[in-house]
């Protein structure tokens, strides 16, 4: 029961994150538009802090991963 535990609450940790990369998007969309600034990727370093301080490593490596392929991100800035 106890190896439940730890997946429900990895799961939870990685849902917020997810919630923390969505809103973190929506700001840099709305920067981007608004004040035309173009690269918005450095925004991002702040949910993976929080997210790995205090939700731990699994949803602070889900929150990276995310946060590469959201629409602020150099990866899809060069596809532009």
């Amino acid at each position: 029961m106890a190896g439940m535990d730890a997946v429900r609450r990895e799961l939870r940790g990685s849902a917020i994150a997810l919630v923390m990369v969505a809103v973190t998007t929506v700001v840099v969309y709305a920067l981007t538009q608004s004040l035309e600034v173009r690269r918005g990727s450095v925004i991002y370093l702040l949910p993976v802090l929080l997210a790995g301080w205090h939700l731990g490593l699994i949803p602070a490596l889900v929150i990276s991963c995310c946060s590469w392929w959201s629409p602020g991100s150099p990866a899809t800035l060069r596809t532009r």
